[in-house]
């Protein structure tokens, strides 16, 4: 562990010279580990054997190159939640924000149909999607490019209420069921796709791997998930 360097947000580690490193993020620390400190960067293996003790900081030991290896959770190591899970939880909050917007064009339908009032968000940043987005941060490109494509149609969908309850109420039913099932076969189904496409950069991103370490280049010294 001796090998493992950090560095704040906007700050940086130096000795004088370049290495090769491999980094990763906790929260807004980013760790990094020489290359030449890597045996191997592996999934992690369905025979790890876990160990009867309470210290979250040891995962278990696997076997690596013949040798009985510890491995050692850097979450718990640092006592700290873990990225992995917190990715996984928010795939799971992503799908229940799905299922809202398609639950309030299904209200705004039976609003049109049968003159009901209609009490679900018109305001694209007082949904409870609206207000994570808003503050939503993320250092991973490919995941924040995906998600600004989210603000045309959302802010497209939130809209319909309005413009289509005012034709409701001018005896243009037909006329408002007629584009809001256009609407739902379009922008719905494109906020859609791009919910499932958040949620599989997200499963990509908790995936946790081994970091085998080593320090005569050589013999694993220990394993670092």
């Amino acid at each position: 562990m001796s090998k493992l360097l950090h560095a704040s947000q906007g700050s940086h580690v130096s000795s004088g010279s370049e290495i090769a490193v491999f980094a990763f993020w906790m929260d807004d620390v980013c760790y990094a580990v020489p290359l030449n400190a890597i045996l191997a960067v592996n999934p992690i293996p369905k025979d790890l054997t876990k160990l009867p003790m309470a210290d979250r900081a040891v995962a278990g030991v696997v076997r690596y190159r013949g040798q009985t290896t510890t491995i050692v959770d850097f979450s718990g190591l640092l006592q700290v939640s873990s990225d992995s899970d917190a990715k996984l939880a928010l795939v799971d909050e992503l799908v229940a924000r799905e299922k809202d917007h398609v639950q309030w064009i299904d209200a705004l339908e039976i609003s049109i149909r049968e003159g009901t009032t209609f009490d679900k968000a018109r305001d694209p940043h007082q949904c409870a999607f609206g207000r994570w987005y808003d503050n939503y941060t993320t250092r991973d490109k490919e995941l924040r490019d995906t998600l600004d494509k989210f603000d045309e149609p959302h802010k497209r969908i939130h809209s319909l209420a309005d413009k289509l309850l005012s034709l409701r109420d001018g005896g243009r039913i037909d006329q408002a069921l007629e584009i809001l099932e256009t609407e739902r076969n379009t922008t719905l189904r494109e906020m859609r796709r791009l919910f499932r496409r958040v949620r599989q950069q997200l499963q990509t991103m908790a995936r946790r791997v081994l970091l085998f370490l080593t320090e005569d280049g050589e013999n694993p010294t220990l394993a670092l998930v």
